[in-house]
């Protein structure tokens, strides 16, 4: 697949939190610069393979930020009678429709 290999460098990806009071929560941001020629190649190849790569490298590590900044919670709980232990992660997540919402509403203040 025809990722730039700058791409898939950690490094390179920068994220950053924001707070949000009108959801009293959170928000990640993830960048990566990529220049033009090499966005458009990669998004014109593959029958958009390699699209889903790039998007699923930038989603992944935006998964580890979220770890090791403790924005994603984990619990585990025992269930003695069966001898199993049931570990949950959860995340509060906003749809797009609603992070369109907090744009709009940042910039009116």
């Amino acid at each position: 697949m025809a990722i730039p290999q700058s791409v898939l460098e950690s490094k390179d990806i920068v994220f950053d939190t924001q707070n949000h009071p009108m959801i009293q929560g959170k928000m990640v941001v993830g960048r990566v610069i990529i220049d033009d020629y090499s966005l458009n190649h990669m998004l014109c190849q593959d029958e958009g393979k390699s699209e889903l790569v790039f998007k699923s490298k930038l989603a992944t590590e935006m998964a580890y930020y979220m770890i090791e900044n403790k924005l994603i919670e984990f619990t585990k709980q025992k269930d003695v009678s069966r001898q199993q232990t049931i570990v949950s992660v959860r995340a509060f997540l906003t749809p797009d429709e609603q992070v369109r919402i907090l744009r709009q509403w940042k910039m009116q203040k």
